[in-house]
């Protein structure tokens, strides 16, 4: 056989060794340096995974929405570690919560037979925002989420409270005529925070896009929609949480005319 043939062949053959060898035949997503970078999720790139880099997280594009997804499809191998990293995703050591997801740590407080967040839930998901669509807000107040998106944002370990867990914290702090005012931080309301929860008066997102209320308001999502205590004339559209105001020191669960809206999280320990 003439020699350049021979050099071909094992040239073409080593490349095809190399190709099936190096992922499975796997490509790796694309990388992006922030959510925002991500691009318009359209049918052109359906199905497309990429990775942001700020947080590590993977997003895929779902019929028009880029969609957070638990691993790269990298291989099966990867996709078992980031499981195993979802599982272990929120470690409590002391009084601090760590979540491995994106490295972010929160205070968290005892009240009676219940562990809480002593600090907004900040992990960012594809339906959260920083309120007035400021990074800083995000830092000092945790981001704004869509019932939708809340119900799965807190880490392993942990969960979104039900309208019930948050009517027993209201009740281990005096009930819920008092709660509002004992809840509340003393730094930026009318608050004495006499158990540590430290509410802040974070505002939220309307569903138009518009932000509102921040210094006076700040409501909680619960993962309940409508209770036999709560009854709704609209086909159960009301979603229960946590309000709490400046104008008095109560707390309040109705959230009717809400649906669409983001508020803050606080997550409960299992």
């Amino acid at each position: 056989m003439n020699t350049k043939i021979k050099c071909l062949i094992a040239i073409v053959t080593a490349a095809v060794f190399l190709s099936c060898s190096s992922g499975g035949g796997a490509t790796a997503p694309a990388q992006v340096a922030s959510y925002t970078d991500l691009g318009k999720c359209s049918s052109y790139n359906e199905g497309v995974t990429k990775q942001v880099a700020s947080d590590g997280q993977y997003y895929k594009c779902v019929a028009g929405e880029w969609q957070e997804t638990d691993a790269s499809p990298k291989s099966s191998a990867s996709n078992s570690r980031n499981e195993d990293k979802k599982q272990k995703s929120g470690t409590l050591t002391g009084n601090i919560l760590y979540d491995s997801r994106d490295g972010h740590t929160y205070k968290t407080v005892t009240i009676g037979t219940q562990t809480w967040m002593a600090q907004n839930l900040n992990y960012k998901t594809s339906e959260s925002y920083c309120f007035d669509d400021a990074s800083a807000n995000c830092a000092l107040y945790g981001r704004l989420y869509s019932w939708s998106s809340a119900k799965s944002a807190c880490p392993a370990g942990w969960h979104l409270p039900s309208i019930d867990e948050f009517e027993v914290l209201e009740e281990q702090v005096g009930g819920s005529g008092i709660a509002g005012k004992v809840l509340k931080s003393k730094a930026e309301w009318n608050g004495t925070d006499d158990y540590g929860f430290d509410a802040l008066p974070v505002g939220y997102r309307r569903a138009n896009g518009e932000y509102s209320k921040a210094g006076t308001f700040t409501n909680f999502w619960s993962s309940t929609k409508c209770s036999s205590k709560y009854p709704s004339n609209s086909n159960c559209e009301v979603i229960l949480g946590m309000t709490l105001r400046s104008r008095d020191d109560e707390t309040d669960h109705w959230l009717d005319g809400f649906v669409g809206a983001y508020f803050s999280v606080r997550c409960v320990k299992d």
